[in-house]
């Protein structure tokens, strides 16, 4: 990954009206959070946006609005359901990949408390593994 892909989803994520504070994530979740929006655009045109992008405690939090006037009860809290579980699955496949670089990765515990999740190469001098059940 590289600059000019988290300035082309940033540009993506200005026209959706976020503003460059609300991205916070490494290169590495950059496919994994165009991946999402395109699967969103698919399930909902139109009817979503992304209010935040972040890490925390490790893995990757996607905060969204969700628009559901002019649907019934029912279609909207399926749609609703949809899309949270499309958001939930790519939320816990960030647990096992490099924040950094996209390769698989590992959860640690950094030096100054820290926890991210990162390769054997992008591991910080210092870090801990963490157990599977942490």
């Amino acid at each position: 990954m590289n600059d000019k892909a988290y300035l082309g989803l940033m540009e993506n994520l200005r026209g959706r009206g976020m503003q460059p504070m609300d991205l916070s994530i490494g290169f590495g979740w950059i496919p994994m959070v165009d991946g999402l929006m395109e699967s969103l655009d698919e399930l909902a045109p139109g009817r979503w946006k992304p209010t935040q992008i972040k890490e925390k405690f490790r893995g990757l939090r996607f905060y969204y609005d969700l628009d559901t006037e002019g649907l019934s009860d029912e279609e909207g809290n399926g749609l609703h359901d949809r899309v949270r579980s499309l958001v939930s699955e790519v939320e816990k496949r960030s647990y096992l990949v490099c924040e950094s670089c996209g390769a698989d990765g590992k959860g640690r515990a950094t030096r100054h408390g820290h926890y991210v999740t990162l390769c054997d190469e992008h591991a910080p001098e210092g870090s801990k593994l963490l157990r599977s059940d942490d």
